[in-house]
């Protein structure tokens, strides 16, 4: 399957970045987490606003995983909620 090129330069630029947010949660079973969020707009042809591309990254005592959200909500809605979203789900 062949990526995208805006998705591969939302790749490369969170790639070269530090996360742009971090806290501390719990998972499912309540355990600690940290929460890693890289967040950022990129032009798409063919779209008349920007589209938003959020990464998240849990890393817990024994595993790493990592969510990637596409999507047009803008920055009014943080990227916490967002997350908190996502985990309602």
């Amino acid at each position: 399957m062949k990526t995208s090129l805006i998705v591969q330069d939302a790749i490369g630029l969170f790639k070269n970045q530090n996360a742009h947010e971090v806290w501390q949660s719990h998972n499912s079973k309540n355990k600690p987490i940290e929460v890693s969020v890289w967040d950022d707009y990129f032009k798409m042809t063919g779209m008349d606003s920007e589209v938003r591309f959020i990464r998240f990254v849990e890393k817990s005592e024994h595993e790493t995983k990592e969510m990637w959200l596409i999507t047009t909500l803008n920055k009014g809605i943080s990227s916490k909620t967002v997350w908190k979203m996502m985990h309602k789900r």
